[in-house]
């Protein structure tokens, strides 16, 4: 996961956006970073909602993604599986897979089969990629951009 926009100074901007309930002054720049200090220190959460982040991800499975959305994330996109073709699809693999060859050959069996299945009813049968979508694995890889303030971060 990288950032790949955030608000410059967060504190500083908190602190300049809470000056309105305080009726204070912000052209001090330590006074304005204290107040964003003072802020977040009484949980004062709404001034930290206007401080926003936007993230990329690109090495978390659909499963990982969907749970990370249901956050109360304000905006985000997602590789979508209408448009993008999956037969190489990358896959997620836990450690308690991965750790044992017997296992991680089941499950890697059943991953290949998912793809092979996928671009054959594609390419033999015709059918459109976003039907044949419902076929894809949770522990599919996924990208996702989202953006979310500091509140919901800190949540998250």
């Amino acid at each position: 996961m990288k950032i790949i926009s955030a608000t410059p100074n967060p504190i500083s901007f908190i602190g300049r956006c809470a000056s309105i309930c305080y009726d204070s002054k912000n052209d001090n720049p330590t006074q304005v970073f204290n107040r964003g200090v003072m802020c977040i220190k009484q949980n004062h959460g709404e001034t930290s909602e206007f401080s926003e982040i936007i993230f990329e991800t690109d090495e978390y499975s659909a499963r990982c993604l969907r749970e990370l959305l249901r956050s109360r994330i304000s905006t985000k996109l997602q590789s979508s599986t209408r448009y993008i073709n999956y037969e190489n699809m990358d896959f997620y693999t836990p450690d308690s897979i991965s750790n044992d060859p017997e296992v991680k050959g089941i499950y890697d069996n059943v991953m290949n089969y998912i793809a092979i299945t996928y671009k054959k009813l594609i390419e033999d049968y015709n059918i459109p990629k976003q039907d044949v979508a419902n076929m894809l694995p949770l522990g599919m890889k996924s990208k996702v951009v989202f953006k979310c303030n500091l509140r919901e971060l800190i949540h998250i």
